[in-house]
């Protein structure tokens, strides 16, 4: 217990030792599931609640599947409206076609993780019917070391030609040993229970030599009842304690599937909802601001900053991330006594304000309210500005799910 012994090792991130690493910009996206998806959902979800031992933990599996699609894969193709029909049925492949779009418009690359193989190479139709693309490469379990080596120099020859391209990767096959820096986009469409493995996939993209900002992206499945106890929502707050228990210790605990599967189930099981609207729509618009910040604080890897609650320059709080240094997060929060009318635009010109004044540059925007819904011009100037809005029907997604 000699004080002036040096100390053994100092554990750094590779965002605290490298000054000048581009943004790593995590992206959630809670989207609803339709119809037909919810259907099939709330039918696996009725078995499971009446399973017993290992046919609970199989229906699991199968309720995680239809998160993602809700058809048998090997018949969900072949139907008359082809990839329309396809990509309608599911909350998340549809949502990652418009994160695509966009990247499309800007003319750059994207890496798509997928873990189940027979999805990949529907999704690689699906990719090349869309947006018109000779050929969509897949890395998975099956592609040799020689065709690895080959489609790696091939997608990073292509750094700087301004070219959209996708390329779908298996996360525990090319979670690891992978330089793809041409790419600056990341969708992780489905995830692994691991989030270590997740992000060894994102660094496939942000690593030493990445001369951009990287954009991670995470489409989740929101059932339109269950809300934050949906799978997606559950699997994401299992990894959020997770990544708390890596940052907190050198390294992560080791857990069984098994394990995982039956934390997994008894979340599925809870029945009680300590969320309540109502007692949202009862506070003033102070007592709401109070419970947005104390909730990101409470619930999420987030340090929280009331703002001054006059000349606060737009924002009513500011969120920093306890593990990811020089991340923000400027919040704007509007009450309302009447919660079926549509907030304006005018609250996002407020966040966009802050945004200004503050000066912050990895941050995220949040527009946060009770109010039934957004107006269309808030909608188009929110996505335009890259604005996050959650109303009522989303609050109690609040702030794990949202960013």
């Amino acid at each position: 217990e000699n004080e002036s012994l040096p100390r053994f090792g100092i554990r750094r991130m590779k965002t605290e030792a490298i000054d000048d690493l581009t943004l790593k910009k995590y992206k959630k996206y809670a989207c609803e599931m339709p119809e037909i998806q919810a259907d099939a959902y709330r039918q696996v979800l009725l078995e499971l609640r009446k399973a017993e031992g290992g046919k609970g933990l199989k229906l699991i599996n199968y309720l995680r599947s239809v998160s993602l699609h809700p058809e048998k894969l090997e018949l969900a193709y072949q139907e008359p409206g082809g990839f329309i029909d396809f990509v309608s049925k599911s909350a998340r492949i549809k949502k990652s076609l418009e994160i695509l779009e966009e990247i499309e418009k800007k003319g750059e690359k994207a890496l798509v993780f997928l873990e189940t193989r027979e999805m990949q190479y529907l999704l690689q139709n699906v990719f090349c019917e869309k947006f018109n693309l000779e050929k969509v490469e897949i890395i998975n379990g099956s592609t040799s070391v020689p065709q690895r080596a080959s489609i790696v120099k091939k997608f990073q020859d292509g750094i700087n030609d301004n070219k959209f391209e996708i390329l779908i990767l298996s996360p525990k096959a090319a979670g690891v040993g992978l330089t793809l820096t041409a790419a600056t986009h990341v969708i992780h469409l489905s995830r692994w229970w691991n989030p270590a493995v997740e992000e060894q996939c994102n660094d496939r993209v942000y690593r030493i030599g990445q001369t951009k900002d990287v954009s991670i992206h995470i489409p989740m499945a929101i059932h339109p009842e269950f809300k934050e106890q949906s799978f997606d929502c559950i699997l994401n707050e299992i990894m959020h304690r997770k990544r708390d228990l890596f940052h907190d210790v050198l390294m992560p605990p080791i857990r069984t599937k098994e394990e995982e599967e039956n934390d997994m189930k008894k979340q599925l099981y809870a029945e009680d909802n300590k969320f309540s609207l109502e007692q949202i729509d009862r506070k003033n618009g102070v007592d709401f601001e109070e419970w947005v910040i104390q909730t990101a604080k409470n619930k999420g890897p987030w340090k929280a900053n009331r703002t001054p609650t006059t000349g606060d320059g737009g924002a009513d709080g500011i969120l920093s991330h306890k593990q990811r240094p020089k991340e923000y997060v400027i919040i704007q929060a509007k009450h309302t006594g009447n919660p079926q009318q549509n907030l304006g635009p005018d609250a996002i010109q407020e966040v966009l304000e802050a945004k200004k004044r503050y000066g912050y540059k990895n941050v995220h925007l949040i527009v946060i309210t009770n109010y039934k819904d957004f107006t269309s011009s808030a909608k188009e100037l929110a996505k335009k500005e890259d604005v996050r809005l959650v109303s009522r029907d989303n609050l109690s997604l609040w702030p794990n799910h949202i960013i």
